[in-house]
């Protein structure tokens, strides 16, 4: 009998711990279930479509750039703009983004949206930023940036390396704003 509930006190405890990893969802994880999803547009961008010119950077702006690898991007628009749907699917990447091991490193509130930028690792050494923004409405936008001895220092001189890239600014924004979901 002792030997009987031994195993079964084994069982639950495999069972529990199971089951709450299942519920506990990364951010990996909703990235790749709602790639497919007909609401979703998700698209993997590398750091050479910036186009930045590393012979013209300084030392701070290369590191920079050099640290970057990829951008997993993943846009939400609601399904004509059903807010209660918009609302579940928000509360849905609330609770992976809370249940996440990423550290906030910025919010931003106004009237139009929110927006916060979180990362992984530790402030010395990087592995992943997350840019998250929503419109509010119908909108949000979740943007995983993968590279290389990321640091929150970089994020200045990249933005400066940015600013006086070739990127043709028409075609990435026409990129960005042509992110509409396949209709099934």
């Amino acid at each position: 009998m002792k030997q009987f509930i031994k195993i079964t006190g084994i069982l639950l405890v495999v069972l529990i711990g199971m089951s709450s990893c299942e519920s506990n969802k990364s951010v990996q994880q909703y990235l790749l279930e709602k790639q497919s999803s007909s609401d979703f547009v998700s698209i993997t961008l590398p750091a050479s479509l910036l186009n930045i010119a590393l012979d013209s950077l300084g030392s701070e702006e290369r590191e920079a750039v050099n640290s970057l690898k990829k951008l997993n991007v993943l846009v939400y628009h609601a399904p004509s703009g059903d807010q209660q749907a918009f609302e579940k699917e928000q509360a849905e990447i609330n609770t992976v983004l809370k249940n996440s091991k990423y550290e906030d490193l910025m919010r931003a509130q106004t009237h139009m949206g929110s927006g916060r930028i979180m990362i992984l690792g530790s402030e010395a050494k990087i592995d992943e930023f997350l840019a998250y923004g929503t419109d509010l409405k119908s909108n949000f936008i979740l943007i995983r940036v993968l590279g290389d001895h990321m640091n929150p220092k970089h994020i200045k001189p990249f933005l400066t390396a940015l600013q006086e890239s070739d990127v043709n600014e028409d075609e990435l924004l026409g990129l960005l704003s042509s992110l509409k979901p396949k209709k099934e």
